[in-house]
């Protein structure tokens, strides 16, 4: 009896229906391939490939300090003395500057915007 009624239940959604399933398998596509219009670098040629981005300009945008340690704030990432910033090491924090270091040499980031400070005070 409940034979009858999966099989029913079954051909009355249209599952029965074999050319049906195999028109919807049609219609699929895989989500592992790339749109159209889409190619990975890899698979280019050499003179087809983009020239490899020139060195990212640095820009420091802000010098905090927070419990005696001094934070520079590049590119809207925070950083301290010691961290590596985009493949630089920050070597020296000053009270407008920040010294970067690589395997090329130092580069020296100055603030652009007028030093100012901000007093907390607790009620």
């Amino acid at each position: 009896m409940i034979r009858i009624h999966v099989v029913l239940a079954i051909s009355l959604l249209g599952f029965a229906n074999l050319e049906g399933v195999a028109r919807s398998a049609e219609n699929l596509r895989n989500p592992f391939t790339l749109p159209e219009g889409v190619v990975l670098r890899s698979l280019l040629p050499p003179e087809k490939k983009p020239e490899a981005k020139k060195e990212q300009s640095l820009v420091l945008e802000a010098i905090t300090t927070i419990d005696g340690r001094k934070i520079v704030s590049i590119n809207k990432q925070n950083f301290e003395l010691g961290d590596s910033a985009f493949e630089k090491k920050v070597v020296e924090i000053g009270p407008d500057y920040a010294v970067l270091e690589d395997g090329e040499g130092k580069t020296k980031l100055i603030l652009r915007r007028p030093a100012f400070s901000v007093r907390v005070t607790q009620e």
